[in-house]
C-alpha cells in the first residue's frame, strides 16, 4: 500500500494496519508524552500517547522528513 492511500482509509483502520502489520521501531518517553515510531509498507507511522492515560492522541504517517529525524538522531551507527 501506498501512502497516499493509507492516508484516505479511516483512522480506525489506518491504526488497525499499524497494529497487524506494522513493525515496531523506535519510542520516545517523556513527561507528558509517548511516541512509538512504525515501519509499514514502505512508510513509517508515528503513534503519540498521553504518558499518564496511556490513550491514543494523535498519529501520522511519513516516509521522511524532521518526524523521521527525531528518531534517527539518537542512533549510534558507528558500531555498524
Amino acid at each position: 500500500m501506498e501512502l497516499k492511500a493509507y492516508k484516505k482509509l479511516k483512522p480506525e483502520r489506518r491504526l488497525s494496519l499499524v497494529w497487524s502489520e506494522g513493525t515496531f521501531v523506535d519510542s520516545y518517553v517523556g513527561k507528558r508524552l509517548r511516541i512509538n515510531l512504525y515501519s509499514l509498507f514502505k512508510f513509517f507511522v508515528e503513534v503519540h500517547y498521553n504518558a499518564e492515560s496511556n490513550e491514543i492522541v494523535d498519529f501520522d504517517a511519513f516516509v521522511e522528513g524532521g518526524e523521521l529525524d527525531f528518531h534517527t538522531r539518537a542512533l549510534r551507527l558507528d558500531n555498524i
